[in-house]
């Protein structure tokens, strides 16, 4: 029942418009999000709790990080897939890098 409460309501709140976040997470930031998952397979596990990747293993649930990765992934596959949408994203790696380099040019211009 525990384990339930866990993947129906907290793995709910961290997903929770995470293809819009994620990209903008420090390190400090994912890690905190990721603790919360930590303490609730620690809750769930109880003293059967021995480490966090034997928990993810024994509870049958994927790193965080790993999960809002696999989302922003099937955003981006899904945009792609539209024809009205597929010409939001870069073509390339390269037109992405650009386009970043640019928009922080435009930034810092605008910011001082």
């Amino acid at each position: 029942m525990s384990l339930l409460l866990c993947k129906g309501y907290i793995r709910r709140l961290s997903d929770n418009a995470d293809v819009v976040w994620n990209s903008f997470l420090t390190i400090k930031q994912a890690k905190s999000i990721e603790q919360v998952q930590r303490r609730a397979c620690r809750i769930v596990l109880g003293r059967n709790f021995i480490s966090y990747h034997k928990a993810l293993s024994d509870c049958e649930i994927e790193f965080l990080a790993i999960r809002r990765d696999g989302h922003c992934l099937k955003f981006a596959e899904g945009i792609a897939n539209i024809e009205r949408t597929k010409d939001l994203l870069p073509s390339t790696r390269l037109e992405c890098q650009a386009t970043m380099h640019f928009n922080k040019k435009i930034y810092l211009k605008n910011s001082t």
